[in-house]
C-alpha cells in the first residue's frame, strides 16, 4: 500500500516535470486516430516515458495543469516531501512491462469522441532505493528510516479513457473520461453550451456573479474558462433543463450586488480581489435571511439572531471551539489552542490574490481550478520546513488526545482504563487478567477471544488474518474454540451476547466473516441475515 501511493507520487512528480518541457500551442502532441492514441500511451506506460505521456494529453488540459503542477511539486520539493530531480524520459525506481497488449476502441454517437481501452499484463518492479521520495516525508512517515519500497508485482492492465478529436488530432482527455464515466446509456450533445469570453478580468468576475445571482445556470457554465470546462460545456445539456426546473422549485431567492472590485497579474492571467460585496439569500416561505456584506477588508454576517464581524489579520480565538468540543463529550488539554496558534502564525504571510481570471483567445473567463491551485500553492509557499514540522507534531498531539478521551470513554468503572490498551503492552493476556480479576475491567465487556486465552483464539483476533479471512476460514476458526469458549463462560457467568455473540450462534456466520470490511463478495443481503440470525 505504501509503495503504491509513493510509487503515484513519484509518477506525478515526473509528469509535473515534463510540464515544463512543452509548448503551449495547441497544434502540439496527439495521434492520427484514437487507436493510435491508445498505442503511443501504452508505449510511453512501458518506457516509464512522463514526456510522451503528457504530450497526449488534450492541449487545453495540459494548459490548465501545466504550471499548476510545476508549481506544486517545486513547493513539495522545497519542503522535502518529493525529491527535485526526476528524470523525465524514465521515472526513477519503477521498471514496468505489459504483456499481451492491446487496444480497442469504442465510438460514441459523434465523430469528435470515442472511448480507448488499454488492456494487458503489467508487471511492476519497484526499486525503492531509487523511488524520489523526500527526506521530510522519511523523516515524519516512516519514523526517519527509509522504507523498503522493493517489489515486484504482475497484475491485469484495464485502462480506460476517452479520446477526443482536436484539430484534426486525436488526444487523452482526463475531464471527458470523467464525464463518459457518468453519461451512462445517453447520446453525447453534438453541441453544448458555448462559452461566452468577458471583454476584461473584471466583467469576467462579475458576469460570473450575476448569472449566479440570477440563478441562471446555462450562463454561469458559459463564463467558466474552456480550457478546464469544455467537458462540462459539452455535456451540460445533459442535465440543464432538469437541474435549471430544480433550482426554480427550489423557492430560493438571492442576489449579489454592490460589488467593487481590484485587479493584479499581467499578460493572459489576472487575479480579481473583491473589494465590496453584498450578498443576500432567501428561501421562500423561511422567515430568517443570510446577509453578507464585505467592505474594507471585513465581513459582517447575519443569519436569523446570529451575527458575525470579521477582519482581515483578526486572529481565531481557540476559546470559540470550547463549546463545540463540549458537545461532542472532549475537552482542550492544551493541543488544539496550540495548533489553532501555531497554524496562525505560520499562515500569517499568506498572499490572497483573488479569483484566478484567465485569457482565451480574446476573452476572459474565470478559472476556478486555476483558483483551486493558486489557494494550495499559497498556502504552501507561506510555509517552511520548520513551520511545516511543527504543524504536523501540532496535529499529531491533537489527534492522540482525542483517542486518549475516546477510548477512555469506554471505561465503565470511572478510573480511566480501558481493556483494549492492554493489547498493545508486553504482556497483554496477562494485563487482562490482572484487570479482571481487580474489578478494573467488566467482563462482559471483554470479547471471548481475549478473556479465554486458553481457548486458542487470542492470537488469532490479535492478529490481521481476522480481518482479512474469507467468511469459510473465519466460521472453521471460531467454531474450533466455541464449544471452549462458551463453556468457560457458562462457567463463570458470563453474557456472550453483548461482545461475543459469533461464540453463541456460530452457523449464522457461514456466509460472512463480520470483521472484513473489503470482502466485496459478501452482499448487503447475507450481511443482513446474518444480523438477524444473530438476533433471532
Amino acid at each position: 500500500m505504501i509503495g503504491a501511493v509513493v510509487g503515484v507520487g513519484a509518477i506525478l512528480a515526473a509528469a509535473t516535470f515534463a510540464f515544463t518541457q512543452l509548448r503551449s500551442n495547441a497544434a502540439d502532441g496527439g495521434a492520427a486516430s484514437p487507436q493510435a492514441v491508445g498505442e503511443q500511451l501504452l508505449k510511453a506506460i512501458e518506457n516509464e516515458d512522463a514526456l510522451g505521456a503528457v504530450d497526449l494529453l488534450l492541449p487545453g488540459e495540459r494548459e490548465t495543469f501545466r504550471q499548476p503542477l510545476v508549481d506544486l511539486f517545486s513547493e513539495l520539493g522545497r519542503l522535502g516531501v518529493v525529491e527535485d530531480k526526476v528524470n523525465l524520459n524514465q521515472v526513477n525506481g519503477f521498471d514496468l512491462t505489459v504483456d499481451n497488449p492491446s487496444v480497442s476502441v469504442a465510438d460514441t454517437n459523434v465523430d469528435d469522441i470515442s472511448n480507448v481501452t488499454v488492456n494487458g499484463r503489467i508487471q511492476t518492479v519497484t526499486d525503492g532505493k531509487k523511488v524520489p521520495i523526500g527526506d521530510l516525508l522519511i523523516k515524519e512517515a516512516f519514523n526517519g528510516e527509509r522504507p523498503n519500497l522493493d517489489s515486484d508485482e504482475t497484475s491485469d492492465l484495464d485502462l480506460k479513457f476517452a479520446s477526443v478529436k482536436k484539430d484534426g488530432r486525436w488526444y487523452v482527455s482526463l475531464l471527458y473520461t470523467a464525464a463518459e464515466s457518468v453519461r451512462g446509456n445517453r447520446d453525447i450533445p453534438k453541441n453544448g453550451v458555448t462559452p461566452v469570453g468577458a471583454k476584461d478580468p473584471i466583467a469576467a468576475v462579475d458576469n460570473l456573479f450575476q448569472s449566479i445571482s440570477d440563478l441562471r445556470l446555462e450562463d454561469a457554465i458559459a463564463n467558466l474558462n474552456p480550457n478546464e470546462a469544455e467537458a462540462l460545456q459539452r455535456y451540460a445539456p445533459l442535465f440543464l433543463d432538469d437541474a435549471q426546473r430544480s433550482v426554480d422549485k427550489a423557492g430560493l431567492v438571492w442576489s449579489i450586488s454592490d460589488t467593487e472590485y481590484t485587479v493584479s497579474g499581467e499578460g493572459d492571467t489576472r487575479y480579481v480581489a473583491i473589494a465590496a460585496l453584498t450578498f443576500k439569500a432567501q428561501v421562500d416561505g423561511q422567515d430568517s435571511a443570510i446577509d453578507v456584506t464585505i467592505k474594507d477588508n471585513c465581513v459582517t454576517a447575519s443569519f436569523g439572531d446570529t451575527k458575525i464581524h470579521s477582519c482581515v489579520g483578526d486572529l481565531l480565538d481557540p476559546t470559540s471551539f470550547s463549546g463545540l468540543l463540549d458537545q461532542a463529550g472532549f475537552t482542550d488539554d492544551g493541543s488544539i489552542t496550540t495548533l489553532i496558534k501555531d497554524a496562525q502564525s505560520s499562515f500569517s504571510d499568506l498572499s490572497i490574490k483573488g479569483i484566478t481570471v484567465k485569457k482565451v483567445g480574446s476573452g476572459w473567463y474565470a478559472s476556478p481550478i486555476a483558483a483551486y491551485f493558486d489557494m494550495l500553492i499559497a498556502e504552501l509557499r507561506a510555509l517552511d520546513r520548520a513551520e511545516l514540522e511543527t504543524l504536523i507534531a501540532d496535529v499529531r498531539a491533537v489527534i492522540s488526545s482525542f483517542v486518549d478521551q475516546f477510548t477512555g470513554s469506554f471505561d465503565t468503572t470511572g478510573d480511566g482504563s480501558y481493556w483494549g490498551e492492554c493489547l498493545y503492552g508486553d504482556d497483554p493476556q496477562g494485563c487482562i487478567q490482572a484487570g479482571v480479576a481487580d474489578g478494573t475491567f467488566a467482563a462482559d465487556e471483554i470479547q471471548a477471544a481475549y478473556l479465554y486465552p486458553q481457548c486458542g483464539l487470542f492470537d488469532y483476533y490479535n492478529g490481521e488474518d481476522l480481518y482479512n479471512d474469507s467468511a469459510a476460514d473465519f466460521h472453521a476458526k471460531i467454531v474450533a474454540g466455541a464449544d471452549c469458549i462458551t463453556t468457560a463462560a457458562q462457567a463463570d457467568g458470563i453474557d456472550l451476547s453483548y461482545a461475543s455473540q459469533e461464540f453463541l450462534r456460530p452457523e449464522c456466520y457461514l456466509e460472512v466473516n463480520p470483521y472484513n470490511y473489503s470482502d466485496e463478495s459478501v452482499t448487503d443481503a447475507q450481511r443482513t441475515a446474518s444480523y438477524d440470525c444473530v438476533y433471532s
